[in-house]
């Protein structure tokens, strides 16, 4: 049984609702229903709106399910931003834009030319 003080269950808490929020504005971004994160994930709708309002947390293997689901790093479910420039924005634009149809590696190699011809160093 974990044992949590007082601190730590309030960050706890804080943190649960801060990736609840998280994962519900990647989810209605993609337009996806709760149903078809958790049955993703492994789990019950209701488990999983239990998460997204922040009553339970994910454990590690659904959090680290979620980039390949929702598109986004784990660093934005934990409120961690990262500074990208942007041309490193527009990579990353690029590549989420792929078509599921489209083999991943064709999208890689689209992105490397695309990066090729518009990254190039000024001279």
């Amino acid at each position: 049984m974990t044992i949590f003080k007082v601190g730590q269950m309030q960050d706890r808490e804080m943190l649960a609702k801060q990736i609840g929020r998280r994962l519900k504005q990647a989810r209605e971004d993609r337009r996806l229903t709760q149903e078809e994160i958790g049955a993703a994930l492994g789990i019950e709708r209701a488990a999983y709106a239990n998460i997204e309002t922040g009553r339970s947390l994910l454990t590690i293997e659904h959090l680290m399910k979620l980039p390949g689901i929702l598109l986004e790093p784990v660093t934005y479910f934990l409120g961690v931003e990262t500074e990208l420039s942007v041309d490193e924005g527009g990579v990353l634009e690029a590549y989420r834009a792929t078509p599921d149809g489209l083999p991943k590696q064709h999208a890689k190699q689209m992105l490397r030319s695309w990066a090729d011809q518009f990254l190039e160093p000024a001279e």
